[in-house]
């Protein structure tokens, strides 16, 4: 693209601090770094890793490349290096904004990006390319053309539904001012052949600037649009009959900011979150989307959104609702708490204050937040849990990783550190062994392929073990009824079934906890 209540919060951020020459004025927002994604996956060999990608250019001006790096997290909460930066796709041209997706069945990314090298076309046009590949950087589809022409075609997002990636972008009408549509190309997830190409919106306003946010098992996603510079239109992309279909286009804003949008998908209450800065204002306006594509609930809040910020969310089953944290300000950060029928401010962090964010600024060319999760699946440290929050960095061609660690008493909406370790300690899953575990029965063996599950429970009541696939089916139910308080164990054998990502779930009443599984 060329163009409340205030309550104390355990705030330590792991990376050293940047230097003065990275909090730069703004010049050209998109002329040093232009888009950053990151995407969880589980390695052969169990472990939760983190892909970051990202566009950057350094001091080339408009010469952006896009560079890639992978990373754990220790037992302590800190950020290890697991591949260092890698520059993947390069011309030594316009390769930005980037966008990725993942099929977490078998780790493959489809990374999405403008391409501006072709000398061919003018330079107010520019083409759509993707890429198919591992995080390991094995190539399934080199960097393929999506869309291209005379033209304009550029904004793309990257997302995935039921054995399809997409490829949301702007086709531009070069020779009719202030008219643009948004289409999708959709590919299959394993080869990325061509499949089906959807048009979201016709060709007779300005439409720009696509994110797009998809449900826990794949079976739909939601894009969210710019309109005439200032309304939010949507729509539901999913499956029917083996092909990409469409709910109807509805506006769900109105009143906001250009490219100051996000949306993020809310699984324990089944809706989409759809964030906005409202036009001309230090507030931000947010609204609910359930899985039909209606809107639910608006609600406007003090804090204006970041643009190109990615919002983290997380699931408080102790208060039923979410927490949900964005950057606001030149490096505050806001925490909201969402629910079924409320959107509310639970408070905010100052950055300026704090001992270590008042070193970065927030940077207007794309900021990612996610709660993380440790190397061996866990997702809470002690006493509190970690927000990744990942930005360009203008001085070099490399990435800041923000880890800021939010204590659990604050997060899990309790009163009490006590009260915290309280529902820590009510039931835990641990993660199963061996992971991953085979689909075949072996003659050598005494027992066919089978992986062992050990749960506890602190308070007696009724409980269920059950395993998911990566569709969200119910494949077997391995527990269930009232238990006692007490240490469990179960097996299950995956015989027969396909390889690739199962999920197993503990829930008792309210609370519910989950692991990633892998048959091969």
């Amino acid at each position: 693209m060329k163009k409340g209540i205030i309550l104390p919060i355990l705030l330590l951020v792991l990376t050293a601090p940047v230097s003065s020459q990275n909090l730069d004025p703004l010049w050209d927002i998109w002329k040093y770094e232009h888009g950053i994604t990151m995407e969880e996956f589980t390695t052969a060999a169990g472990d939760v890793n983190y892909y970051i990608t990202w566009s950057s250019s350094a001091g080339d001006a408009w010469g952006h490349d896009i560079f890639n790096r992978i990373v754990s997290i220790d037992a302590g909460g800190r950020v290890q290096t697991v591949q260092s930066d890698k520059r993947y796709i390069a011309t030594w041209e316009a390769q930005e904004p980037v966008s990725t997706s993942i099929n977490p069945a078998n780790n493959i990314i489809f990374t999405v990006f403008e391409d501006g090298s072709d000398s061919r076309i003018p330079d107010e046009a520019v083409n759509v390319h993707g890429q198919l590949h591992l995080p390991d950087g094995t190539i399934i589809k080199e960097n393929f053309l999506i869309a291209g022409g005379a033209d304009a075609q550029h904004s793309a997002v990257s997302g995935h539904v039921r054995g399809k990636f997409l490829a949301v972008y702007v086709d531009d009408d070069m020779g009719n001012s202030g008219v643009s549509a948004v289409k999708v190309r959709v590919y299959d997830d394993q080869s990325g052949d061509s499949l089906q190409t959807v048009n979201l919106t016709p060709l007779t306003e300005y439409h720009w600037w696509p994110v797009i946010a998809g449900t826990d098992n794949h079976s739909r996603a939601l894009c969210v649009w710019i309109v005439n510079t200032q309304y939010l239109n949507a729509r539901l992309i999913y499956e029917r009959n083996g092909e990409i279909a469409l709910t109807p286009n509805k506006r769900i804003l109105s009143g906001v900011q250009f490219v100051n949008q996000q949306v993020n998908w809310l699984q324990n209450i089944s809706k989409f979150v759809v964030i906005a800065k409202k036009l001309n204002s230090d507030e931000s306006k947010l609204c609910l989307i359930d899985t039909l594509g209606d809107k639910l609930l608006e609600q406007t809040l003090a804090g204006a959104v970041f643009q190109e910020a990615k919002p983290a969310v997380k699931w408080d089953a102790l208060a039923q609702s979410y927490i949900y944290v964005y950057p606001t300000g030149k490096n505050d950060l806001n925490i909201l708490k969402i629910s079924e029928g409320d959107i509310a401010f639970q408070q905010k962090i100052t950055g300026n204050s704090n001992p270590t964010l008042k070193y970065y600024q927030w940077k207007e060319t794309g900021i990612w937040s996610a709660f993380i999760r440790s190397a061996d699946g866990a997702d809470k440290w002690d006493d509190h849990f970690i927000a990744l929050f990942a930005m360009g960095n203008y001085a070099t061609n490399g990435v800041h990783l923000i880890p800021v660690h939010i204590a659990a008493n604050i997060l899990m909406g309790v009163k009490d550190a006590g009260q915290a370790e309280r529902f820590g300690r009510r039931m835990s899953l641990r993660q199963n062994y061996p992971n991953p575990f085979g689909n075949t029965a072996s003659s050598r063996q005494v027992e066919p392929a089978m992986t062992t599950i050990d749960y506890s429970l602190a308070e007696p009541g009724v409980a269920g073990i059950k395993i998911y696939d990566i569709r969200g089916r119910l494949i077997a139910t391995l527990a269930e009824g009232f238990h006692p308080a007490g240490d469990y164990q179960v097996r299950w054998s995956a015989v027969g079934q396909a390889s690739g990502l199962y999920f197993c779930q503990l829930q008792s009443g309210e609370f519910s906890r989950v692991i990633k599984m892998i048959v091969r």
